[in-house]
């Protein structure tokens, strides 16, 4: 895509995301009177014409691929409020997936307003999702929501979000994982004393740990595993 192409999807983009309404059991976008179509066009701009026609699913992944995450944030809110009036489970999990999709796109674009944005998306998701939606969306989507309040410095509530993940864990390394994320939210925002006090409470869990990155994670608190095992 020739540069001038470039600038004007992303200013369309981020133009988009400032009308981004995160909570919204509805559309994520507010368009107005814009036509959704002409906006697909102004997005998908390839250097290949062929390439034009394909999904939009896919061309926000293509997006993504290429370091724009914020063409890609928006193509996956597009796709979401195209799919709005199917009907079924399956297509209530696919819109939350997308809605995921979304704000991890924005997460990976790393601009304090856009990880501003993504928190609604994520809160909207969790508010919405169905009693019988997978596990494993539910984890991701509150560790990126722990993600994205740590970032912004809410080192409480990104800890409460680290801990509700862990429920939802696949495993006990993952559950271990987002154990230590969480105490190193609070040493960074609360401190030490409150970091250290998570760790032995959550101590029988910790131990059975196996991944060495996460026990690699622990260095800063070493002195809790001889604390937890005295006790």
């Amino acid at each position: 895509m020739e540069f001038g192409a470039r600038v004007r999807v992303l200013a369309l983009a981020q133009s988009l995301i400032t009308t981004l309404q995160g909570d919204s059991p509805g559309a994520l976008l507010d368009l107005g009177d814009e036509d959704p179509r002409s906006l697909y066009r102004q997005l998908l701009v390839y250097d290949e014409p062929d390439r034009d026609d394909r999904p939009l699913f896919i061309a926000a992944e293509t997006y993504e691929a290429e370091g724009r995450p914020a063409a890609a944030a928006v193509l996956f809110a597009l796709e979401h409020d195209r799919r709005l009036n199917a009907e079924g489970p399956l297509e209530r999990t696919a819109r939350a997936a997308l809605r995921f999709r979304l704000a991890a796109a924005l997460w990976r674009d790393g601009g304090r307003l856009f990880i501003q944005q993504a928190i609604p998306v994520l809160e909207g998701i969790l508010q919405h999702l169905d009693d019988d939606s997978p596990a494993n969306l539910r984890f991701h989507v509150l560790e990126h929501l722990g993600y994205n309040r740590a970032a912004l410095g809410q080192s409480r509530e990104a800890a409460e979000a680290f801990l509700r993940a862990e429920r939802w864990a696949p495993n006990g390394d993952t559950r271990g994982a987002v154990i230590v994320l969480a105490a190193e939210a609070l040493d960074h925002g609360v401190g030490q004393h409150a970091a250290e006090h998570l760790l032995r409470s959550r101590w029988q869990v910790l131990k059975d740990v196996q991944d060495v990155q996460v026990l690699g994670r622990w260095l800063p608190f070493l002195s809790i595993q001889s604390d937890a095992e005295e006790e």
